[in-house]
């Protein structure tokens, strides 16, 4: 396709209610296939819009993988990949319901994670810190916080290897995975609440704790983002957990962003995961 040789502008007016409502230039050129400005965020939710809004729609400069689970498959000939454990019950589907959503089931019985837990993740080691501005992103839910674990994002191994990457043993960090960073909470944890942090080369960081914890039947927005010298943060709806905790995953290793939950008690735990987007810098 030819590349546009200026803006596409132009004004086109429909009736809403019955109210004729004239869309302006600007609004139309967040259309127009060319890297939105300030300006052109601004008119698509009347606020001012920020670095994240824009950086979220420059494809041309940013790797960019995002999902609403709207009909996806999940079997690994997608960009997504499913993990189920050997226990009793286990699942990861596509959920029906306004918007799509993934239902992510751990086993209903207690033995060790890779019987108990379920996971999706992206089918490919396709993302690495040092690519900088790595994000992953995503609105879940669970139906029970009790006797529960939830990780999100990177790891080094996808979800077809059943594995929690990082997980507490009372106030500590401990991992499955070799290199991991993200969000996490766990009730095998001294302190139940959400944290961040990793672990680099099979070195485990110190959690840092949000002071909050997950509702039970209530949706969450997880962001992580992982800066280019290897440090992660992560965000409750929007609000820091903390400082960014350094040397959380080696820069240089390849990731995917992951979705992980398993119970740790005798009862099933179900995450329903409404989106799930991710970017970085292309190389």
């Amino acid at each position: 396709m030819a590349a546009y040789s200026k803006p596409f502008v132009r004004t086109q007016s429909l009736k809403i209610d019955g109210v004729e409502v004239t869309a302006t230039a600007a609004e139309l050129n967040a259309m127009d296939g060319i890297t939105s400005n300030v300006s052109e965020l601004n008119a698509l939710d009347g606020a001012t819009a920020t670095a994240a809004e824009i950086s979220s729609l420059d494809f041309g400069s940013k790797s960019t993988m995002a999902t609403d689970f709207h009909g996806d498959l999940i079997d690994g000939t997608t960009h997504l990949i499913k993990g189920e454990g050997s226990g009793t019950g286990n699942a990861v589907v596509i959920a029906a319901g306004e918007g799509g959503n993934v239902s992510i089931t751990s086993s209903s019985a207690h033995a060790s994670i890779s019987a108990d837990g379920s996971g999706i993740s992206g089918a490919n080691l396709n993302w690495r810190a040092d690519s900088g501005g790595l994000v992953a992103e995503c609105l879940l839910q669970i139906d029970d916080i009790t006797d529960a674990m939830i990780f999100f994002g990177f790891t080094d191994v996808a979800a077809s290897t059943v594995e929690a990457p990082i997980f507490l043993v009372a106030a500590d960090i401990d991992s499955d995975a070799t290199n991991a960073c993200g969000i996490l909470y766990d009730t095998d944890g001294t302190t139940e609440e959400w944290c961040h942090g990793g672990v680099k080369a099979d070195a485990d960081t110190v959690p840092a704790f949000s002071g909050t914890a997950p509702v039970n039947g209530t949706d969450v927005t997880l962001r992580v983002e992982v800066s280019a010298l290897g440090g992660v943060r992560g965000f409750i709806d929007g609000v820091a957990i903390g400082v960014e905790v350094a040397d959380a995953v080696t820069v240089t290793t390849p990731l995917v962003p992951i979705l992980f939950v398993t119970n740790r008690g005798s009862a099933a735990r179900v995450v329903l995961a409404d989106y799930l987007y991710v970017q970085a810098n292309r190389r």
